[in-house]
């Protein structure tokens, strides 16, 4: 038994033009209401707006602050590799000391002095003595002609 409603007579040429016709009724019909327009959306403030919203030019100082910001921010996250860099030299250090291994021993003092020197580099590169135009420079590059 089918659960398919198939026709009495077995005429299926019939069957289908008949829900062909059912289907375009209902089309038509979906087709002639009226259409519901989406309510005015407000005007969005605040942080999500995105690039429509108008926006005051920033001043000369807001700029050197909100660079010297990122500058900081950036040499903050510059400083994560070097630590990590230090603390699996002296490891690795520490394990050849303890344990013995001479390749242990010159991989963890050299890996402890490498990161040594870039600790130093970003730490005196998050000074904030850096200007705004050093830190546009170092992001970008040199200016062309210099």
């Amino acid at each position: 038994m089918s659960a398919a409603p198939e026709p009495r007579d077995g005429d299926f040429v019939a069957y289908v033009e008949e829900l062909q016709r059912e289907s375009a009724a209902r089309l038509q019909i979906q087709s002639t209401s009226a259409l519901v327009q989406p309510a005015e959306r407000p005007a969005r403030t605040g942080r999500g707006a995105g690039l429509a919203m108008e926006s005051t030019p920033l001043t000369r100082p807001q700029v050197d602050q909100l660079l010297s910001r990122l500058a900081s921010q950036r040499a903050t996250a510059r400083l994560l590799g070097p630590v990590i860099g230090l603390l699996v030299g002296l490891a690795l250090f520490l394990k050849g000391a303890v344990f013995g291994g001479l390749p242990s021993i010159f991989i963890g003092f050299a890996l402890a002095v490498w990161s040594t020197q870039r600790l130093t580099r970003a730490l005196r590169a998050r000074a904030p003595g850096a200007s705004a135009q050093t830190v546009v420079s170092e992001f970008f590059g040199k200016p062309p002609g210099t």
